[in-house]
């Protein structure tokens, strides 16, 4: 009996399991995001017009704005998506944690991404890419639809286990 006992408390649940991938998938996001800070003008230019090459097709089919215009929309598009993602994953983390959406891991999640958006400046500001606080704005926007989605998505997988609970 014991040994069945010392079993289940040394073997992890699902929401333990959950909770361990999303502050994996947090801590490479957050790497993701300083990697790129730390990276020279040069070299952040040189990322920019990779993607810029990829997608002029799709964002500007008809060839009317100029390389910079592009290359400034694509950068200022992938903050907002890296710390959407971010935000998304840190709500998703405060949902498994506290069992529910909680106000609380609502403003930690929020809280966290804008610490995040705060030090990525920072780190910025050592390279010769400088800081602007309409950089943090930009990533803590992102960070808020990320933590709204992921709002979204626990209502509805909260419904979708409610629901499956009541057909048992």
């Amino acid at each position: 009996m014991e040994e069945t006992m010392n079993k289940s408390k040394s073997t992890l649940d699902g929401r333990s399991v959950f909770c361990l991938v999303m502050i994996v998938l947090i801590l490479l996001t957050v790497c993701f995001i300083f990697f790129n800070s730390s990276k020279p003008p040069e070299e952040s230019m040189e990322d920019s017009n990779t993607v810029l090459e990829l997608l002029r097709n799709i964002i500007d089919p008809k060839g009317q704005m100029t390389d910079d215009e592009l290359s400034f929309i694509i950068r200022k598009t992938a903050h907002f998506v890296e710390y959407a993602a971010l935000g998304f994953e840190c709500l998703l983390l405060a949902y498994a944690v506290d069992r529910g959406i909680r106000l609380h891991g609502v403003i930690y999640s929020a809280g966290g991404c804008l610490l995040t958006a705060d030090i990525d400046e920072f780190i910025q500001s050592f390279n010769g890419r400088g800081s602007m606080v309409a950089d943090v704005l930009l990533d803590f926007t992102g960070a808020l639809t990320g933590i709204a989605v992921g709002c979204i998505a626990a209502v509805i997988a909260t419904e979708i286990i409610a629901k499956k609970k009541t057909q048992k």
